[in-house]
This record gives structure tokens, C-alpha cells and sequence, in this order.
């Protein structure tokens, strides 16, 4: 396997799924890749197992929703500070790995504003049609 030293995803997990046969259909990363390099390993991880490579799913939700979001969730870490550091840091780190995957042709933008079920159907409808049979529908 190659050398997989990114943070954020939990390459001994990916391995362990993988060889196992317990990601046989889809893996689903929440929040991973953040970074370039985690994303070209990624990639060099699933061809080494020979794998589909990754499809990145962005849901495009404007700052102001975001806050709004984080600041809901009533979590003493998410104060107004935190949150603009952590989308100062979205802009210089996961940016280009947006970049990256639809230069790849592997990006699919979803706006991520309305109610979950709304999102979760455009989720859907958009695997769906970049999968085709393979997708099973499992986003609720």
C-alpha cells in the first residue's frame, strides 16, 4: 500500500475496510479529504487496492448559513472566532482540493441551503446520476 501519511483520514480504518471486504459497494468520507496531499493519497490508495477513485460531494452552503449551523449546534468551541478560523482555514486548505476534484471531473456541487431532507434528495438525485445502478440510494 503506499505511503499514506495524511491527517484527517484514518488510513489503518480505509485499510481494514477494505481488506476485509467491508466497503465493497461505497465509502463515504464526511469532511475528508480537507487538505491537497490527502487527496492525491486517497487517489493512490484506491488504485494500489484497485478501486473506483473518489468522487468528492461539496455541499455549497454561504458563510452566513454556516454560522447560523454551528452556531445551533450549541457547542462551546463553536463561538463566532472559531468558526471564521475554521473557514479561513476551509479557504486555504480544502479549496484546492475542490479544485483538484473537478479538474478530475469528479466533483458534484450540491447546494446545501434548504432543509435535510431537501438536501439529502439532491444528494440523491446526483450520485444517482453519476453512478447509475451502482448508486444504492442509501442517503436519507
Amino acid at each position: 500500500m503506499p505511503e499514506a501519511q495524511g491527517q484527517g483520514i484514518g488510513w489503518n480504518l480505509l485499510k481494514e475496510f477494505i481488506e476485509k471486504g467491508m466497503a465493497d459497494k461505497h465509502l463515504v468520507f464526511d469532511g475528508a479529504p480537507r487538505r491537497f496531499r490527502e487527496a492525491e493519497i486517497l487517489d493512490d490508495v484506491m488504485k494500489w487496492y484497485n478501486r473506483p477513485l473518489p468522487i468528492c460531494v461539496y455541499l455549497d452552503v454561504g458563510v452566513g448559513e454556516v454560522t447560523k449551523r454551528l452556531l445551533g449546534r450549541g457547542r462551546a468551541d463553536d463561538s463566532p472566532a472559531v468558526i471564521r478560523s475554521r473557514l479561513q482555514s476551509f479557504e486555504k486548505d480544502s479549496l484546492p482540493v475542490l479544485d483538484y476534484y473537478r479538474k478530475m471531473g469528479r466533483l458534484i456541487r450540491i447546494d446545501g441551503e434548504g432543509g435535510r431532507k431537501e438536501i439529502a434528495e439532491r444528494i440523491n438525485r446526483a450520485l444517482a446520476k453519476k453512478l447509475g445502478k451502482s448508486w444504492l440510494g442509501i442517503v436519507k
